[in-house]
């Protein structure tokens, strides 16, 4: 018994090429979630400075630019998704 090959070398070729597709997708995303987590980072170092100041009243009214205004905390909980850009 053999196990499935690829006899056509315009298949291999395409196969390559998809492959080569999916990666830079895949790191396109990677790229794009490493700068939301380095944002999101930011927002909580800011968030302890402020809690740790005293300012209570930036807790309730702060934005969500980490996820580019797009959803509000509220709105997410419960949901699994990926923004795209």
């Amino acid at each position: 018994d053999q196990s499935p090959t690829i006899n056509d070398s315009s298949q291999f070729l395409n196969e390559i090429n998809h492959f080569k597709i999916r990666l830079d997708t895949l790191e396109k995303e990677r790229y794009e979630l490493e700068d939301k987590v380095r944002r999101l980072q930011e927002e909580n170092e800011t968030y302890k400075n402020r809690l740790s100041n005293g300012n209570n009243d930036w807790i309730g009214s702060r934005s969500t630019s980490a996820l580019n205004g797009r959803t509000t905390p509220l709105s997410t909980s419960g949901k699994k998704y990926l923004v795209m850009q």
